[in-house]
């Protein structure tokens, strides 16, 4: 029987996953600078060798896992709140609640890594300067989102859309 490249390709994307949600929650029991390889194979129940067919190094894994994570958040909040696309809105203050229910969705969803990004976030750790950086970017998008709203007389003027984006 020959090989089956869709099935493989599944059981490849499944194993990542697996991979990424044991290293989210090895690292929320010991900390990023703690997690190590072994750490997260094992909770995965995968060899060390299936580890490094999916992430070059730990550094890699880390850093995907938590650049991965943060811009799936913004990907859905931009796509709910529809400021993106140029769009004629129909209603922008219900996007804008919207986009608020999908970041807490996606929070409710991922309950380990928004504990693992909030508690990193000020710290000096190796990542605590790539999480700020991610958070940047979700902040920045935000504040932009929320000048195009006052444009549209939706939000008390004079609020400073960045300060209300932190």
């Amino acid at each position: 029987m020959g090989r089956n490249p869709e099935r493989d390709r599944i059981q490849i994307e499944q194993t990542r996953a697996r991979l990424i949600e044991a290293g989210q929650k090895s690292i929320l029991e010991m900390g990023l600078d703690r997690v190590k390889v072994r750490d997260i194979v094992g909770r995965a129940g995968v060899g060390v060798g299936t580890f490094y067919f999916h992430f070059g190094n730990l550094e890699q894994f880390l850093q995907e896992a938590i650049q991965g994570s943060i811009e799936e958040a913004r990907s859905r909040v931009r796509h709910i709140r529809g400021l993106r696309d140029g769009s004629v809105l129909e209603d922008p203050a219900a996007r804008i609640r919207g986009s608020f229910e999908a970041f807490f969705e996606y929070i409710d969803e991922h309950r380990t890594l928004a504990l693992i990004l909030l508690r990193e976030r000020g710290g000096g750790g190796r990542f605590g300067q790539l999480i700020r950086d991610e958070f940047r970017l979700f902040i920045d998008d935000l504040a932009e989102d929320l000048e195009r709203v006052a444009e549209l007389g939706l939000i008390v003027p004079g609020v400073p859309p960045l300060l209300a984006s932190e």
